[in-house]
């Protein structure tokens, strides 16, 4: 998702300023905003994506806005987090929108270094996928998969349940993301709390490697590091299938 950030210790924040422009017809609030760009002649983007994946938003934004200069930062995780906010105590203002998970959303929006936006293509994602206040709105969907080793696991073979991961025989053969806030989200509301965390309580005892990065786990999967990835990136997996690696995804 996008997220716009305040301008940090100025007389008037983006926020602030983004309101104002609310009052405006969608045609003249473009033209205010292309001039102002103008004179800003750059924009920081900070994003969790792959350089490979965040080129063509940079490149179709370029092809619009061909006077400004994008300068796009890769950085994912808390470490997003906790580089905005050692900016914002700083007193920069570093960055001018950012895309990240929304656990890591919600923790750059405590930090105070968001404002919202209401941008008038908003009304056309899902109320389910934005917030009600405006500081989130999602820019794709990346659906989390179970990815397997074909060299190691058979497909007849491979879990098609979450509980068959507390098999003995997958114990100290399978990889987790160690901020995998959101897969473990999604599995508390699936199963429940109560039976949620007690299964997290027995996939503990699988001896899982944790590791960070959901790309990076891929890649360890597909070198026959680990047989399986519980929450890869289904991008990911297809990208690192595609050159010829035995990794498959199981949904």
């Amino acid at each position: 998702m996008f997220l716009a950030a305040p301008q940090a210790y100025s007389q008037e924040t983006s926020g602030q300023t983004l309101a104002k422009l609310e009052k405006l017809s969608a045609e003249n609030r473009q033209k205010v905003l292309v001039g102002r760009a103008r004179s800003e002649k750059e924009v920081t983007f900070y994003s969790s994506l792959q350089t490979s994946d965040a080129e063509p938003y940079v490149k179709a934004f370029t092809k619009r806005y061909p006077f400004l200069k994008v300068n796009i930062y890769r950085i994912s995780g808390q470490k997003q987090v906790l580089m905005i906010q050692t900016e914002l105590n700083a007193g920069r203002n570093a960055f001018d929108v950012t895309n990240a998970s929304a656990a890591q959303a919600y923790g750059i929006k405590t930090t105070g270094a968001l404002d919202p936006y209401h941008s008038p293509q908003r009304q056309f994602f899902a109320a389910a996928h934005k917030d009600k206040e405006g500081y989130f709105t999602p820019t794709y969907i990346n659906p989390v998969v179970l990815g397997y080793n074909t060299n190691m696991v058979k497909r007849n073979e491979a879990p098609k349940r979450y509980e068959e991961l507390l098999e003995p025989k997958w114990k100290s053969n399978m990889i987790l993301d160690v901020e995998e806030f959101p897969w473990l989200a999604v599995l508390l509301k699936h199963y429940g709390r109560e039976k949620g965390l007690e299964y997290m309580r027995r996939l503990a005892k699988q001896d899982i490697l944790m590791g960070r990065g959901r790309t990076t786990q891929a890649q360890l999967i597909s070198a026959g590091e680990r047989a399986i990835g519980i929450a890869l990136n289904s991008s990911s997996v297809i990208d690192i299938k595609t050159r010829g690696a035995p990794l498959v995804d199981h949904r």
